[in-house]
């Protein structure tokens, strides 16, 4: 299920952040991004509206991207294997957190 939610981001948001660039700036917290869709998705964050929700078990997210990686826990699909253990996640960020348990460098 999806909310349709309607965020205005006028030319007043694409702001000069020094030398050659501008990027689109947050209003209420200045964070900038280069893409006015990450912008949409930051803002967003702060009203706490998050608008792609799962039809398996309704959790909610604000990107669309993220909606579709928890698709796959539902699905069984686990893509990203431990070259080490063979463990295998669903997202790259839960291997990189794996992999340090098989490194000496500790956080």
């Amino acid at each position: 299920e999806r909310v349709d939610v309607n965020v205005r981001i006028d030319d007043s948001y694409y702001v000069d952040v020094g030398g050659a660039q501008k990027r689109w700036q947050c209003p209420t917290c200045e964070k900038s991004y280069t893409s006015k869709y990450n912008l949409v998705t930051h803002i967003l964050g702060h009203s706490g509206i998050k608008p792609h929700a799962c039809t398996r078990c309704g959790k909610l997210f604000k990107q669309l991207s993220h909606l579709h990686t928890h698709m796959l826990t539902h699905q069984g699909t686990r893509p990203h294997k431990c070259q080490v253990c063979h463990k295998a996640f669903t997202q790259t960020s839960h291997l990189k957190r794996h992999m340090m348990q098989h490194s000496e460098v500790k956080p």
